[in-house]
């Protein structure tokens, strides 16, 4: 079976956009745009693991709740950046 990596990524990208829009709303909180487009982008990024070779359950565990606070961080910080 083939992934492509451009499939793989838009497929990504627009389910963690929804997923973050759709969180958004239920909170009612409203952050912009760019912040939940650049946050899908890293969570579509971090689909990328499936090319390396298979860790260990703990490692790919701590893998995944990195990169979803990464993404939680990005979308709904309300810290600037200077």
């Amino acid at each position: 079976m083939a992934v492509y990596v451009d499939v793989l990524l838009a497929v990504n990208f627009a389910v963690d956009y929804l997923l973050l829009k759709a969180a958004a709303l239920f909170c009612g909180i409203r952050p912009k745009e760019l912040r939940l487009s650049a946050a899908a982008a890293l969570g579509a990024a971090g689909s990328l693991i499936i090319f390396f070779p298979p860790n260990s359950a703990a490692a790919e565990f701590f893998y995944r709740a990195a990169i979803s606070a990464a993404v939680c961080a990005g979308a709904f910080c309300p810290c600037r950046i200077k």
